[in-house]
């Protein structure tokens, strides 16, 4: 089977599973762009012009690890929840003859395709709010407020860095889930209890 034949397949799954799919792909978005917004203040330099500047810098900080500890967690959960929607499509795909090294390598395709649509939509709304929370906190504090906009490239390559590693993670976890399980496991699995 050809790379190109596995690039289609992965697409057409997101596509088709569009009901299960946009929900997960909405969380990593939304996650992607609260673990920016955090880091991108934590690292932001008009946060040393305001009072407290220390304390907020690492305010934000300790906030990033927690964001990021959540993301890991929630994107773990909500990525269990997709694959036990989808072992009985994993199944047919299975006794069709595609086997677990190729469903891999599909399933590859379909977690770099929602990791870069989540890191690109997420960087994206993350940078747009990340003003207005600066502007929040200056406003809450009582600051003078500083005009002009503030694109942190370091939280940039952190929050890739970040989420590459997590959608790794999650992708490796999928892989272990089907290849643990037989087909006719994986047909009942999916009308099993949570």
């Amino acid at each position: 089977m050809t790379k190109g034949f596995f690039l289609k397949l992965a697409a057409d799954n997101i596509r088709k599973n569009a009901r299960t799919y946009l929900p997960y792909i909405l969380t990593c978005i939304l996650t992607v762009a609260m673990y920016y917004i955090v880091k991108s203040l934590s690292l932001n330099p008009g946060i040393e012009q305001m009072a407290g500047s220390s304390m907020i810098a690492y305010t934000m900080y300790l906030g990033s690890q927690i964001v990021a500890l959540f993301a890991l967690i929630f994107l773990f959960y909500t990525n269990s929840f997709l694959t036990k929607r989808r072992r009985k499509e994993f199944s047919v795909f299975n006794i069709l003859g595609l086997d677990k090294r190729h469903l891999s390598i599909v399933l590859g395709w379909e977690t770099v395709y929602t990791a870069l649509i989540s890191l690109a939509a997420g960087l994206g709304f993350g940078m747009i709010l990340d003003k207005v929370m600066f502007l929040l906190i200056g406003k809450v504090i009582g600051a003078e407020i500083i005009l002009g906009f503030f694109i942190s490239s370091k939280a940039v390559i952190e929050t890739v860095r970040r989420f590459t590693i997590i959608f790794l993670l999650i992708w490796v976890n999928t892989i272990c889930q089907i290849h643990v399980s037989n087909p006719i496991e994986l047909l009942r699995s999916g009308s099993a209890g949570e």
